[in-house]
């Protein structure tokens, strides 16, 4: 998925360069890509899901922590990493009859390289997240939901000059 992300962070830096930031990211979906693996493991096409199912916007709590180490007078070297966890859910949860109306229609996702349908207008992200399963003696459906929350982990490295007058 391709986002653009919009953070407000507090950062508290320490006398010794050592740097605490927390605080709300807002991140708008622009759009959807899928790769499949097959079992042979090479690269499979990917394709763009529209999935109408699957938030446009995530808000997530994001918490960092790093250093800056002076280089020399106008010259900092910041070093930190930054940890993210979606707090709203990526995935609606589909009524029944909206989950047979996707089957019915041939529009499951492609989960598996051989499936007959593609560009279906539903990810495997919706799909993988209704938790359909069927009882082996009764054959009857269940439905268990489970929601779905993003998280991210990155390294920040970066280069700073202070200007001095």
């Amino acid at each position: 998925m391709k986002y653009t992300d919009i953070s407000l962070l507090y950062k508290y830096v320490a006398e010794g360069g050592l740097y605490l930031e927390v605080g709300p990211q807002l991140s708008l979906r622009h759009e959807i890509i899928e790769e499949t693996i097959d079992l042979g493991g090479e690269m499979e096409e990917n394709y763009e899901a529209v999935d109408q199912y699957i938030a446009d916007n995530t808000i997530f709590a994001v918490f960092g922590l790093g250093t800056f180490v002076t280089l020399n007078e106008n010259f900092k070297l910041g070093m930190g990493v930054k940890f993210g966890y979606g707090l709203t859910d990526l995935t609606q949860e589909l009524t029944e009859s909206q989950y047979d109306n996707i089957a019915s229609n041939n529009n499951l996702p492609n989960v598996f390289p051989d499936h007959p349908s593609r560009d279906n207008g539903v990810s495997s992200y919706t799909f993988l997240a209704q938790g359909e399963d069927i009882d082996d003696q009764t054959f009857e459906r269940n439905f268990d939901y489970q929601s779905t929350h993003q998280a991210f982990a990155n390294f920040n490295i970066g280069l700073f000059y202070t200007i001095r007058n």
